[in-house]
């Protein structure tokens, strides 16, 4: 996906209209046009700060990988209200036997569960 074509997708995902987000950019409705139709390109700053207004990554816009804006990933729940975040923050608590002891598991976990592991390289 491009970049207009991601820009367009994602304001019209979130309901917003091209003056709404030229205000929110610091530039006319016709620049998001631009944008939009591919005439234009943003500057580093102005891509920054769609990618913060739409809270996806900079690479998502770029079309580069299909990936969410970390704080949305953090708060993607694992099980009931308990989130990645939460399972992050809570390992990053623990003595450092602990967390090899828990990096092991999830990989004897993953491999009962016929998963690849993804942490091969930890």
């Amino acid at each position: 996906m491009t970049l207009s074509e991601s820009l367009k997708q994602l304001r019209r995902e979130k309901n917003v209209l091209q003056k709404e987000l030229a205000v929110y950019l610091r530039c006319s409705p016709g620049t998001v046009s631009n944008y939009e139709n591919g005439v234009h390109e943003p500057d580093l700053e102005t891509l920054c700060r769609m990618a913060d207004f739409f809270e996806v990554t900079v690479d998502f816009l770029l079309g580069r990988r299909e990936a969410m804006h970390p704080r949305l990933l953090l708060e993607r729940p694992i099980k009931g209200s308990y989130t990645v975040g939460d399972f992050v923050r809570l390992t990053e608590k623990l003595p450092e036997p602990a967390k090899a002891h828990l990096v092991y598991e999830l990989r004897l976990y993953g491999k009962s569960c016929g998963q690849d592991d993804p942490s091969k390289n930890l």
